[in-house]
């Protein structure tokens, strides 16, 4: 799905997202094409769909941040640096059900650097506003260590139904 957000979002050159990537261009082509497939095919993301096959509140579905390469501005931007990649990206923050793997939400698109997960998913379009009351959804330590607020549930915190 990565090399599909990238693809969609810099349109560069195979040649060059295939240096971005690591990967010979024929493999870079091969998966952004069936990854912009995959995307085709979803008709809505709903926020709604988390419930789709789960019924818990904690957690009701699963977050995580991503990080897309862009390219470099002349200078550098500190705010744009990913320390996932030691790179130039935007951050995106993606929730995916954990009844049925949809993906129910997306924000983001912004400075890797300036915005980590917890502040993306504090933010006007980031998921806490979206939750119910008594809802958590499961997260990775990016959205813990720096200042939790009760609505993100640390994965290794996951309860025994899961």
């Amino acid at each position: 799905m990565l090399y599909g957000f990238w693809f969609l979002k810099v349109y560069g050159t195979e040649s060059n997202a295939a240096k971005v990537f690591q990967v010979d261009e024929k493999t870079y082509r091969k998966w952004s094409k069936i990854a912009i497939q995959c995307m085709a095919r979803v008709s809505v993301i709903r926020w709604e769909n988390r419930f789709r096959g789960w019924t818990h509140l904690i957690p009701s579905s699963y977050v995580d941040g991503i990080h897309c390469p862009v390219q470099e501005k002349n200078p550098n931007d500190p705010d744009d640096f990913s320390h996932k990649i030691n790179s130039s990206c935007l951050t995106y923050e993606v929730a995916t059900a954990i009844g049925s793997s949809n993906i129910v939400h997306v924000s983001g698109g912004v400075p890797a650097g300036a915005w980590p997960d917890i502040k993306l998913a504090r933010s006007a379009n980031g998921i806490v506003g979206k939750l119910l009351r008594n809802e958590m959804v499961a997260a990775d330590k990016g959205y813990t260590e720096n200042g939790n607020d009760g609505r993100i549930l640390p994965s290794y915190e996951m309860p025994n139904y899961l």
